[in-house]
């Protein structure tokens, strides 16, 4: 099964491997079998069979192909352990979640707006040199301590707050990545960390921090024009979460239709 351009082996394969392996081998032979009937019914008498050659190819081509399923095999449980724990990474990590929590998840959009509001009225905007910049939104962050402060993304290059958000934003960068990749499917990403990434996908912060990163140096004048644009896995991955979204609603939807419909023919 191809996800996202690339090959990726059903998700129930290492569960039924054995259905898989009778299967996979019971075709080979099948495949070889059929090769030799087609080549005497092509040219017949230019083929003979050999017990001892047909023997071995019968045996070792089977073989063959089992190792494969079991490399294969083996290759998905270590996959699927890493991503597992890759997952599992967003609650273990203190920092990481930490960051979460105060630059996206208690940045709402209202204190947003006000940060917003309060930038428009800036006289001139900081230079480069001139920034981090968060004198005018002090009165905003009331207790907010350095590093955890409301901030304006195109304002805050070089501060702890950058660093911070730019943390979170690597991580589900890389979680985008093992989607794009098909190394991971979109249930397990909505299963494990669905609430967090929810919230991500609708804070103004972020979609402003994004878009802006889209127009490079109109942002940050670090970002040439030439750049490749950074966390396009993080786009990717939010797009597909929306229509993750979107497909599972409109499958309930559909589900709460058809039996409102069997329960009114019944009434009948």
């Amino acid at each position: 099964m191809r996800i996202g351009g690339h090959f990726e082996f059903p998700t129930n394969y290492s569960k039924h491997f054995a259905s898989w392996a009778i299967l996979s081998m019971l075709a080979s032979i099948l495949l070889l079998a059929g090769g030799f009937l087609l080549v005497q019914i092509i040219a017949p008498g230019k083929l003979e069979w050999d017990g001892k050659i047909g023997i071995t190819l019968f045996t070792t081509v089977p073989l063959f192909v089992l190792t494969i399923l079991q490399l294969a095999r083996t290759q998905q449980i270590q996959r699927a352990g890493y991503i597992k724990d890759f997952l599992a990474e967003f609650r273990r990590n203190d920092k990481l979640y930490d960051a979460y929590y105060d630059l996206i998840y208690s940045y709402r959009d209202e204190l947003w707006e006000d940060v917003k509001k309060t930038a428009e009225q800036l006289s001139s905007k900081p230079s480069l040199a001139q920034r981090p910049w968060f004198p005018e939104f002090a009165d905003l962050n009331g207790e907010r301590q350095r590093g955890s402060r409301l901030y304006h993304p195109a304002y805050f290059q070089f501060s702890l707050e950058e660093s911070r958000l730019d943390g979170v934003f690597d991580y589900f960068n890389s979680l985008g990545f093992y989607l794009y990749e098909g190394l991971i499917r979109m249930e397990d990403v909505v299963s494990t960390l669905g609430d967090y990434i929810e919230v991500l996908s609708r804070r103004q912060v972020v979609q402003y921090y994004l878009a802006a990163l889209e127009n490079g140096p109109e942002l940050d004048e670090r970002i040439s024009k030439g750049a490749r644009k950074p966390y396009q896995h993080l786009q990717y991955l939010i797009e597909r979460f929306r229509n993750f979204n979107k497909q599972a609603y409109n499958a309930k939807k559909v589900a709460e239709l058809k039996e409102e419909i069997r329960q009114l023919q019944q009434g009948h």
